[in-house]
């Protein structure tokens, strides 16, 4: 209702704040269609002014609306342009990413979270969705290492060497079991001078 109430009387804030907070409130409230609408409306408006044109928040906003509206081929075809455009955008990047594993395309997904890592090592989430990647594909031992640097980079050093444990236990070749032994290492390393404090 504020929104609404906001861009009817037009007297105060900025108009392109307000639809998107409308669109925003609308898509929670599960009003596609109109929050459809009232997104066009706010494209046609960024569109027109210089500091709106070409925002990764309105893409974002835009990829949401699609997927919410049930289109997964059109918010997929959506989602890999706008990613283009925006490829350090990390809101878009974990919508695609979980879009992409929602329709079966895991192998697709881990290739874009595997090239965000590199760019952002300490990002949970993308590991997170590169664990659910790994799982659909049975690869349980990328899977639990995905977990471990997830818990490892949230501070939980138990949890982190449990998943080592599991993904070890999981086997794979020399240099990936090389890799868990090593991550092994040096995590209980951190462990014992946490603990020494």
């Amino acid at each position: 209702a504020y929104f609404n109430d906001a861009l009817n009387t037009q007297k105060h804030g900025n108009p392109i704040a307000q639809r998107y907070g409308l669109v925003s409130a609308l898509l929670r409230s599960n009003n596609i269609d109109r929050a459809t609408h009232e997104l066009a409306a706010l494209r046609t408006q960024a569109r027109n002014d210089p500091m709106a044109s070409n925002n990764p928040m309105i893409e974002t906003l835009t990829g949401q609306v699609k997927r919410a509206a049930k289109n997964d081929a059109a918010a997929l075809a959506f989602y890999s342009g706008a990613v283009q455009n925006f490829p350090q955008y990390r809101a878009l990047i974990y919508d695609y990413a979980d879009l992409l594993l929602q329709s079966n395309q895991a192998e697709t997904a881990i290739k874009l979270l595997t090239g965000q890592l590199s760019h952002h090592p300490s990002d949970t989430a993308l590991y997170n969705l590169q664990a659910r990647g790994y799982a659909m594909q049975g690869k349980r031992l990328e899977q639990h290492q995905a977990l471990a640097y997830s818990y490892a980079w949230q501070g939980n050093l138990y949890a982190a060497i449990e998943q080592l444990e599991l993904a070890k236990q999981a086997g794979g070749s020399f240099y990936q079991l090389s890799a868990i032994e090593s991550d092994l290492r040096e995590l209980l390393d951190m462990l014992k001078a946490r603990d020494k404090k």
